[in-house]
């Protein structure tokens, strides 16, 4: 596994500039799952430019702090800021795994992070290590145990591969299985308490007016079929305190 390579990867625009549709699917459903919790703090770890978390306080004084590798993801997380939310946000520069803070969070989102990062059960320890007593984290996972849903995955892969920016250095450093990352969560002491799966946004969907955009990643997320071969994966854990007393 390269890192050097890994990191130059999301230094390019290319990430932002063809992910734009599958970033703003993703901060959609983790609106949706906040809907029903009450928080003051959020941590996104492997923030990218802030763009599932930071639409996450415009509402209130939430405080949020963004951590990811990549120094042009933060700066582009600065600059989407709008000025009256610039006190509220935290950006560090760095690898996940060497995050460490006193605080702790209501919130921690990892998304798109476990393909890459050093060690997923590393990972996953420094968002437990960081979570309130009542806090949850919102995690995401894109390999599909269902038959139909793994040609779905190919087929993005595939489309990654024949693009222009194939040679980048774009690579996959984990690929472990969604039972495999089930297990090391519930060994970290973390109890999954929902999940649910969407499609990936269809070509050109960037372009589609926003309220159409929502209706197809809502549909896809809450259809009995589609729910199951889903690409993205969003898990919701807490800590599982009785786990923790043994």
């Amino acid at each position: 596994m390269n890192e050097s390579k890994t990191k130059e990867f999301f230094e390019l625009p290319y990430y932002l500039e063809n992910g734009k549709s599958i970033i703003e699917a993703r901060s959609l459903q983790v609106q949706k799952i906040l809907n029903n919790y009450t928080y003051s703090s959020i941590l996104d770890l492997g923030s990218g430019d802030g763009g599932v978390s930071i639409p996450l306080i415009q509402g209130g004084n939430i405080k949020l702090t963004l951590v990811d590798f990549s120094k042009n993801m933060v700066e582009s997380a600065k600059k989407q800021t709008p000025n009256h939310l610039r006190a509220c946000i935290s950006y560090l520069n760095m690898p996940i795994e060497d995050f460490e803070s006193s605080e702790k969070f209501d919130v921690i989102i990892c998304i798109g992070v476990f393909a890459h990062v050093l060690s997923i059960d590393e990972t996953i320890s420094v968002i437990k290590k960081h979570m309130n007593k009542d806090a949850i984290a919102i995690v995401e996972f894109t390999q599909n145990p269902n038959p139909i849903g793994k040609y779905f995955s190919k087929l993005h892969w595939f489309k990654n591969l024949i693009s222009q920016n194939a040679s980048l250095g774009f690579e996959v450093r984990n690929k472990i299985s969604l039972a495999e990352l089930k297990r090391t969560a519930k060994k970290n002491g973390l109890e999954l308490i929902d999940e649910r799966r969407h499609l990936y946004p269809l070509p050109g969907m960037r372009h589609w007016p926003r309220k159409l955009f929502d209706k197809y990643i809502n549909f896809t997320s809450t259809s009995s079929i589609f729910n199951k071969i889903g690409v993205e994966h969003l898990m919701v854990y807490r800590v599982n305190h009785r786990s923790a007393n043994k």
